[in-house]
């Protein structure tokens, strides 16, 4: 079977369409993702315009923005038209294209609780963040934010160990939690860097639009115009505000097809 692999940002994603599920699904995406000569964050199936996306070690994510993105550029490509919507987990998903860019409505970011401080989940060493909040942006993201770019240039081994860590922290069972740092980009206004930790594929990720999101609310992000995240891959994603939604665009396209492995 040849399916589509397309990359959102520097997320790349295998993209199946059937109106038949494959059986052991969990087990086909941990072979097609292992089979890639290129690293593959997972695979998104989609049914008409009903979506699920699985995390490369099989497990199935409640939502990815960037995955949003893609299942959007296929039904736009699909002639599905200009604008549309479709489900993606439990959520229902607006696209609009303009001017040469796929916008995609995002789950509005809110605050989850948290209990104690934050400062007992940090080691010595451990950079600290200026604030830590808790989001839920589809997926839980524990959004540390520092107020200068010079705080996220950890090594990646670093930045995975400290983000593993708390990804894995018990006040965050028993599900656990995505990490994001943000930090602004002197001196554009509006302008930030993020890197996202992310569970399921369990290492730092190329782009993360929930990631985006999570933090954009994680600053208390009102404003119009929108603000500008610079991620992992050297891409640029963007979040508005506008219509009492959020919104996520950026950068995606196909980048080729694979042939799923049969299963030995």
């Amino acid at each position: 079977m040849l399916v589509k692999v397309l990359d959102a940002a520097g997320n790349r994603f295998v993209l199946l369409a059937s109106a038949r599920e494959p059986a052991e699904m969990a087990a086909l995406v941990r072979r097609v993702c292992a089979s890639h000569r290129r690293r593959l964050d997972g695979l998104i199936y989609l049914s008409g315009t009903q979506a699920r996306i699985f995390n490369s070690d099989g497990s199935e994510a409640e939502f990815c923005g960037n995955g949003a993105r893609i299942v959007a550029f296929h039904l736009r490509a699909s002639r599905y038209g200009e604008s549309g919507r479709f489900h993606l987990g439990r959520y229902e998903v607006h696209y609009v294209a303009k001017r040469h860019r796929i916008w995609v409505s995002v789950p509005r970011p809110k605050e989850l609780p948290f209990e104690g401080g934050w400062r007992d989940l940090f080691a010595p060493g451990d950079p600290h963040p200026e604030d830590v909040r808790w989001m839920e942006a589809g997926v839980p993201h524990l959004v540390l934010v520092y107020d200068h770019e010079d705080a996220l240039e950890l090594e990646q081994e670093a930045f995975e160990d400290l983000s593993r860590r708390l990804r894995l922290h018990t006040r965050f069972a028993p599900r656990g939690t995505n990490v994001t740092a943000v930090a602004p980009t002197a001196p554009v206004p509006g302008s930030f860097r993020v890197r996202t930790y992310e569970r399921g594929i369990e290492r730092e990720s190329e782009a993360c639009g929930s990631g985006v999101v999570a933090a954009a609310g994680a600053m208390d992000f009102v404003s119009r115009r929108g603000l500008r995240f610079r991620v992992k891959s050297g891409a640029q994603l963007l979040c508005v505000r506008a219509g009492g939604c959020w919104w996520l665009s950026g950068p995606v396209g196909e980048e080729g097809s694979l042939e799923v492995p049969r299963e030995q």
